[in-house]
């Protein structure tokens, strides 16, 4: 028996046009953006309502530090917007796709 090692750069491997490449390369920031269980448990709890970072840290059972930390990143990746309430800052989902992201994982990683 034989075995084929085979190696791709994916950059490479590709009919996409630049465009399409472009998408390709922002829907795995994105991705990367939800890929810690943290990130991924804040995308959850703000898909039922926006929150403030002391409701989040009071839900998720975390330092504010760290949940600071990772809103970071998933307001950078543009998951998240903000707004002001009085002195705090009122998180929530920039849309409902990503919640319907998380969830569709979430319900994957239960099936199998």
């Amino acid at each position: 028996m034989t075995l084929h090692i085979v190696i791709c750069d994916y950059e490479h491997v590709t009919t996409a046009s630049a465009g399409e490449t472009e998408i390709r390369v922002a829907a795995a920031e994105l991705l990367r953006a939800l890929g810690h269980p943290l990130r991924m448990g804040i995308v959850q709890t703000l898909a039922d309502q926006p929150l403030c970072v002391h409701e989040l840290v009071d839900v998720l059972r975390v330092d504010q530090p760290l949940v600071s930390q990772h809103l970071r990143v998933l307001r950078s990746a543009r998951v998240l917007r903000t707004e002001r309430r009085g002195k705090e800052v009122l998180y929530s989902l920039a849309d409902r796709h990503v919640a319907h992201i998380a969830a569709d994982a979430i319900t994957h990683v239960q099936e199998h």
